[in-house]
C-alpha cells in the first residue's frame, strides 16, 4: 500500500496520535485527584507522627442566583472629599457643596443631615452664610435631589440671618450710622455689606432722598451690592412714577453692572417717558461711557439681545434664584424665586417690548414682543401646573390640570396678555403670525398659549378658518409637545368643527392617543441581551413603576412607545442595534410624539464615549454607565423622571384626559364630517383594539359605526381569551347595539364560525359560554324579529 499524501489527512492522523497521548495523562490526573478527595490516596510520607487534621466541614451550599458583578468603584474626587471625614458644620456644608457639584446627592444629603443633628448655634450659623455665601445655600435648599434636609439647612440659616441682617429697625440704624464723621461709618458699612439684596431697597430709600456724603455712601454699599441693587434698579425703572424712575436712572448711572445700559435706552429714547426721567437715563448713558444710538439702532440692539436670552443655556437650570419685579397692584419692587429659564423669559420679553415701543410701526419687532410674552406665560403657568401635579396636589380622580384644559386655561391666559394688549391694539392681528414665530423656534409655552388665548378670544369665524386654512392650527397638531396637541384638539372640538377641515383625520388620531392611556407609569427598556434587560426591569418594578416592558431591538422599542403616552422615560443599552443607538434617538426626536421622552443610555466603557456625546447634544438623554446594583437604577430613574421638557405631566392627568377623549370621541363618530371617511375611522378604532389602554375607544367607535367590518371586528375581539371578562363583554355590548341599530352585516361564514366557536367552548369558564352564547342572541335576533313579523300577517 502506498503512503497518502493527502496533507489534511496527514494532520488529521496526527490529532489522533496526540489524542491517545494526552488522554491517558489526563485520565490520570483526573483519577488522582479523585483519590485524594476520597482520602483513598496514599498516606503522606512526611507526615506520619503528625496528628490527623480534622475533618473539613461540607463547604455551604451556594445560591442558585448567578454572582453579582461587582460595581464600579468610586469616583476618586468623591472618595477623597469622605477620606476627610469632615466633623465640624463648616466641613459638613462644605462636603455638601462639593459632593453636589460631583453630582452625588445621595452623599451631600448625608452630610446635611448631620449638619442639622448637630445643631449649631446662631453664631456659628452666620459664620456659614458669611463664608458660603446666600446663593450657594440657596441652591442647596432649592436642590430636588436634597429634599427635605437641604430646605431645613436653608431655613436654619437664612432663619438666624434674617434675625441679625433683616431686621427693619436694625438696618435702618445702621443707615443712619453711615452719616457718622470720621471712620465709625465703614463698620455700617461692613453690616449692611453682609445683608445683602435686603437692604437694597432702604439704601435706595436713603440715597433719593439725601445728598452729600450720606448719598455718597449708600452709593459706595450699593456698588459693593452691584448684581442685585442693579436688578433691584431696573425693575424699578418699571413704575409709572417718573420719580421713582429718575432716581432708579441716576443710581443706575452711578453703580453700573453688566447689562445695565441696555435698559436705559427705552427711558433715554422713548417719548412715553417724562422729560426728567429722560435726561437722567441719558446721563446716566453718558456715566457708563455708551454712546447714545437713535430710537432703529436701539431697537436692533435691543432685539438682538431679546432673542439671544432664549439661545443661552443655564448649567443651573433646576435651582430657582430671586428675580426682582414691578408690582403694578402693590406699587413696589417684589422679589420672586424663578427658574433660571423663567427669568430669561420674562427679560427677553421685557427688552423686546421696549423694543416695540422704539420703534411702533415695525410689524416684525411687535411680533417678536408678543412671541416672547406669549412664551413667558405659557413658560410660567405650565411650569405651575406641572409643580402642583408632582406635589400631590391633584387627587387621582380629579379633574384634570387647568393647564391642559383650554376652557379653563384661556382666563388665566388672558389675564397676562392682558398686560401687552394694553401696549398695543393688534394682539388679534398679531396672535397667529406670533404662534407661527413660536412654532418655528419650539417655544411650546408660547404655541400653547398663544393658542389657548386666540381659541378663547378671537371671533368663532376666525377660529374656524384657521382650522381651513394652512395656519400655525393646522401646523401644532404635529408639534413637538402633547399640550399644545391636546390644545388644538380641545379647541377644534369646542367648535363642534368635527370632520369640517382638511386635517380632521389628525384630530381623531390624537383623540385615540390620548384616549389610550392607562393612569400608569410605564418604562421600556431595549437591551439585545435578555438577562441584563430583566434585572434592570427587577429593579424598576421594585421602584413602584406599574409597568415595565423590555424591547429586544430599536425597531421594538419604537413599536412599543410611539403610541402609548403612559412612557414616562426609556433605558437603552448603547450597544443596541436595528437601528444602532445614534439612529434610535434620531427616529425617537423626529416622531412628535416621542420628541420630548426622556432617553436614558447606559453602556459599559468602551461604548461610554459614544453614549456622552449623544447626552452632550439632547438635553432630554442621559448617559450612565452600565447599573449593576439597585441603587444604580433608582439613581437613573429619579434623573430621567427630573429632566425639564417632559410633557406628559401625573398619570392622574393623563387618566382624566383619556376621559375626556372618550367622550369627544363618542360624539366625533355620531356624524364624522365630510373629511374623516368611515374607513378611517374603521382604521383607527381597529388598531385601538391592539394598543393597550386604547381598547375602548376602539370598541365605541365601532359600536357607533355598526358596518360590516366593524361587527366583524367586534366579535372577533369578543372571541379574544387573553382580554378580562369586562372588556369581552363591553364588545358584545358593542355588536349587539350595532346589530340593532345596522342589521346583522356578518357573512354566512363568519356566522358558521361564531356557531362553532360556541360549541367549542364547552372547557372554557363560565363567563366565556354565556358571552359567546350572546353573540348568538344578537345573531338570530334579525331572524326571530322577521319570522315574528311573518307570522303575525294574516
Amino acid at each position: 500500500m502506498s503512503l497518502s499524501r493527502n496533507p489534511s489527512r496527514a494532520r488529521r492522523a496526527f490529532r489522533i496520535a496526540r489524542m491517545a497521548v494526552f488522554i491517558p495523562l489526563v485520565l490520570g490526573v483526573v483519577f488522582s485527584v479523585g483519590l485524594a478527595v476520597l482520602g483513598l490516596g496514599k498516606e503522606n510520607p512526611f507526615g506520619a507522627n503528625a496528628p490527623k487534621a480534622p475533618a473539613p466541614s461540607a463547604p455551604a451550599e451556594k445560591p442558585a442566583t448567578e454572582v453579582d458583578v461587582p460595581p464600579p468603584p468610586e469616583d476618586p474626587a468623591v472618595a477623597t472629599v469622605l477620606a476627610t471625614n469632615p466633623q465640624t458644620p463648616r466641613e459638613l456644608l462644605r462636603a455638601a457643596t462639593v459632593l453636589v457639584a460631583l453630582k452625588r446627592p445621595d452623599l451631600a444629603k448625608q452630610m446635611l443631615e448631620k449638619l442639622v443633628a448637630a445643631s449649631p448655634d446662631e453664631a456659628e450659623l452666620l459664620r456659614l452664610h458669611e463664608e458660603f455665601g446666600s446663593a450657594s445655600i440657596f441652591r442647596l435648599g432649592s436642590d430636588r435631589d436634597l429634599t427635605p434636609v437641604g430646605k431645613q439647612v436653608l431655613d436654619m440659616i437664612f432663619s438666624a440671618v434674617q434675625r441679625r441682617y433683616q431686621n427693619p429697625e436694625v438696618l435702618k440704624s445702621w443707615i443712619g450710622q453711615l452719616a457718622a464723621a470720621g471712620n465709625g461709618w465703614y463698620q455700617a458699612a461692613e453690616d449692611l455689606t453682609k445683608t445683602g439684596r435686603a437692604a437694597v431697597p432702604l439704601l435706595v430709600e436713603a440715597a433719593s432722598g439725601s445728598e452729600g456724603e450720606l448719598r455718597g455712601r449708600c452709593i459706595f454699599v450699593l456698588k459693593r451690592l452691584r448684581v442685585d441693587a442693579a436688578n433691584y434698579l431696573i425693575a424699578l425703572l418699571q413704575s409709572q412714577d417718573a420719580a421713582r424712575q429718575k432716581t432708579a436712572a441716576e443710581l443706575l448711572g452711578e453703580i453700573g453692572g453688566s447689562g445695565v445700559a441696555l435698559f436705559l435706552l427705552a427711558p433715554a429714547l422713548s417719548g412715553e417717558y417724562d422729560a426728567t426721567v429722560q435726561q437722567a437715563a441719558r446721563a446716566a448713558l453718558s456715566q457708563l461711557q455708551s454712546v447714545l444710538p437713535t430710537p432703529a439702532q436701539a431697537a436692533r440692539l435691543l432685539v438682538a439681545e431679546a432673542e439671544s436670552k432664549l439661545k443661552a443655556l443655564s448649567s443651573d437650570e433646576e435651582n430657582r434664584q430671586p428675580f426682582y419685579f414691578w408690582n403694578s397692584q402693590t406699587s413696589s419692587v417684589e422679589e420672586i424665586a424663578l427658574l433660571p429659564a423663567a427669568i430669561r423669559r420674562r427679560t427677553a420679553a421685557r427688552l423686546a417690548a421696549e423694543a416695540s415701543g422704539l420703534v411702533p410701526g415695525d410689524r416684525d419687532v411687535a411680533v417678536l414682543a408678543l412671541s416672547l410674552e406669549l412664551e413667558q406665560i405659557g413658560f410660567e403657568l405650565l411650569q405651575r401646573a406641572e409643580e402642583v401635579e408632582k406635589s400631590g396636589g391633584q387627587a387621582e380622580e380629579a379633574a384634570p390640570s387647568p393647564m391642559l384644559v383650554t376652557a379653563n386655561a384661556g382666563p388665566l391666559v388672558t389675564t397676562a396678555v392682558a398686560q401687552y394688549q394694553d401696549r398695543s391694539d393688534s394682539v388679534l392681528a398679531l396672535a397667529l403670525p406670533a404662534i407661527e414665530y413660536c412654532m418655528k423656534r419650539q417655544w411650546a409655552g408660547g404655541v400653547w398659549a398663544g393658542i389657548v388665548w386666540y381659541s378663547q378670544n378671537a371671533p368663532r369665524d376666525q377660529v374656524k378658518s384657521a382650522f381651513v386654512n394652512p395656519t400655525p392650527f393646522s401646523q401644532a397638531l404635529h408639534f413637538a409637545d402633547r399640550r399644545v396637541r391636546w390644545a388644538v384638539v380641545e379647541a377644534a372640538m369646542t367648535l363642534d368643527l368635527k370632520g369640517n377641515f382638511p386635517d380632521s383625520s389628525k384630530i381623531v388620531g390624537e383623540l385615540f392617543y390620548f384616549a389610550s392611556s392607562r393612569g400608569v407609569r410605564r418604562v421600556v427598556v431595549a437591551d439585545g441581551s435578555q438577562r441584563r434587560a430583566m434585572r434592570i426591569v427587577g429593579d424598576l418594578k421594585n421602584l413602584g413603576f406599574e409597568s415595565v416592558d423590555t424591547a429586544a431591538s430599536g425597531n421594538a422599542l419604537l413599536r412599543s412607545v410611539s403610541d402609548d403616552p403612559d412612557v414616562v422615560f426609556v433605558l437603552i443599552s448603547a450597544d443596541i442595534q436595528e437601528p444602532r443607538i445614534e439612529f434610535l434617538v434620531q427616529r425617537l426626536r423626529a416622531d412628535p410624539r416621542t420628541a420630548r421622552l426622556p432617553v436614558g443610555i447606559y453602556a459599559l466603557p468602551d461604548l461610554l464615549p459614544k453614549s456622552d456625546r449623544l447626552a452632550e447634544g439632547d438635553p432630554l438623554v442621559l448617559s450612565f454607565a452600565e447599573p449593576y446594583r439597585p441603587d444604580d437604577a433608582t439613581r437613573m430613574a429619579d434623573r430621567l423622571q427630573q429632566l425639564p421638557g417632559y410633557d406628559g405631566g401625573t398619570a392622574a392627568v393623563r387618566k382624566a384626559l383619556a376621559t375626556l377623549a372618550l367622550q369627544r370621541i363618542a360624539a366625533l363618530a355620531e356624524n364624522p364630517g365630510p373629511n374623516i371617511s368611515i374607513q378611517e375611522l374603521e382604521d383607527l378604532a381597529v388598531r385601538a383594539l391592539y394598543i393597550p389602554g386604547a381598547e375602548k375607544a376602539g370598541l365605541m367607535i365601532l359600536r357607533r359605526l355598526g358596518t360590516p367590518r366593524a361587527q366583524t371586528e367586534l366579535v372577533e375581539a369578543a372571541s379574544r381569551l387573553e382580554w378580562p371578562a369586562a372588556l369581552r363583554a363591553e364588545a358584545v355590548s358593542a355588536f349587539g347595539e350595532a346589530v340593532m341599530n345596522r342589521g346583522l352585516q356578518l357573512t354566512r361564514p363568519q356566522i358558521l364560525r361564531q356557531y362553532d366557536r360556541y360549541n367549542q367552548s364547552e372547557k372554557l369558564d363560565k363567563v366565556t359560554q354565556k358571552l359567546l352564547g350572546l353573540i348568538l342572541d344578537y345573531i338570530e335576533m334579525p331572524s326571530e324579529a322577521h319570522a315574528d313579523t311573518t307570522s303575525s300577517r294574516p
